[in-house]
């Protein structure tokens, strides 16, 4: 059932355990070929031998979409089906996908269905395996972090590096952060993985600077449920104690999807760490969250043109009117601005006749580990 617990609390839970004694009843009396047991919850499964999955599936939501009358109260549910097939798998395997593909019917608008295929079920299998795994993964032995050096736009020397989390998995070898960052921040693995990002870097960083190496920024990418704990300041402070890495060579970079929940507490967090001296950063700006007043609002030392507004800029003069807005709001706000991804001569031209500072992209230098970095940073002492 969808959002049945706004049932539950209009009508109580009295009549929303009717509701759902109705509705079975109703599966029970119109699909009687099927077999139809009462799940946890508010869920349902069905068994069925129908060769028209999408016909029966559009039958049961029809017949769930009609109104339920109780003691004069008119109460309108829907639901989502998720659908999956008997192949000789366990019954374990086969609620497993079906619950996989309910997950992809919600996703996407609710009263509506999906059905399994052979590419989604693998998917869903491989990111459940995946996500398991990252709870039993050694943080020492499987993941290990990158740096991605950033240049100044006028002679390209160092002055920065972004750290990049790799995931070295036992069995399938390396995993794209693409694939395993979503599913960390969906199980708040992200809290412990990314807080050992941040003192590996932060180490690192001091070693580089007890070797007598010039002062680089170091960035750290945080996700929102990091933002949001109470007392994450005080973990970067603890990370910067122990490591005795200085606050104004750390940047704490987060994406905009800080903008969608929670804003409270992540503008009094940013303000924390901004007021010890710990340099903030706003990447993908630009991709549609954020706003010019949380924008002034918030304590933002550098903002971060994404690649796609970057190579888009080559050809369009409106996407390249963006970049110019972007560079010239930064120095209104006395913000600097880093531009991603860039690959070719041609961006960087670009970007620097328009006022860019710092660049970052395949073209100068792609992720390297710490010692492939420290030759680079001698050769500008």
């Amino acid at each position: 059932m969808d959002d049945f617990k706004t049932v539950n609390d209009a009508f109580g839970y009295r009549t929303g355990d009717r509701t759902l004694h109705i509705i079975g009843k109703r599966l029970m009396t119109r699909f009687s070929d099927c077999i139809v047991a009462k799940a946890s919850g508010s869920a349902f499964l069905l068994h069925a031998t129908s060769a028209q999955p999408d016909q029966l599936c559009d039958e049961i939501l029809a017949s769930i979409s009609e109104r339920v009358q109780i003691d004069f109260k008119q109460i309108n549910v829907t639901a989502s089906i998720g659908v999956s097939f008997v192949n000789g798998e366990s019954i374990d395997h086969v609620i497993n996908d079906a619950e996989i593909a309910l997950f992809t019917a919600k996703s996407n608008r609710k009263n509506t269905f999906a059905i399994t295929d052979q590419v989604t079920q693998n998917e869903r299998k491989r990111a459940m395996q995946l996500t398991r795994d990252l709870y039993d993964a050694d943080l020492d032995r499987d993941f290990f972090v990158l740096f991605q050096p950033q240049v100044s736009a006028t002679n390209h020397c160092i002055t920065g590096a972004e750290a990049l989390v790799r995931w070295n998995h036992p069995k399938y070898g390396l995993i794209s952060p693409l694939e395993f960052i979503p599913l960390a921040e969906r199980t708040r693995f992200i809290e412990t993985l990314g807080g050992w990002v941040m003192r590996k870097a932060c180490l690192q960083g001091q070693q580089w600077l007890e070797k007598g190496r010039k002062p680089i920024t170091i960035a750290v990418n945080v996700s929102p449920s990091q933002l949001r704990q109470e007392d994450f300041t005080e973990k970067v402070l603890e990370i910067l104690r122990s490591t005795s890495f200085p606050p104004y060579l750390l940047e704490i970079e987060m994406t905009e999807h800080i903008f969608i929940e929670g804003m409270a507490q992540i503008i009094e967090t940013l303000n924390e760490l901004h007021l010890h001296g710990i340099r903030i950063a706003l990447d993908d700006f630009g991709t549609g969250f954020s706003s010019m007043q949380t924008l002034v609002e918030l304590p933002f030392d550098q903002l971060k043109i994404p690649k796609e507004i970057v190579r888009a800029a080559i050809d369009s003069e409106e996407k390249r009117a963006i970049v110019e807005m972007i560079i010239q709001l930064g120095d209104r706000l006395k913000m600097t601005i880093v531009a991603e991804g860039i690959e070719a001569m041609a961006e960087a031209e670009l970007l620097t006749g328009l006022g860019c500072q710092t660049l970052q992209g395949y073209l100068f230098h792609k992720p390297l580990e710490a010692l492939s970095v420290e030759p680079l940073l001698d050769q500008q002492a």
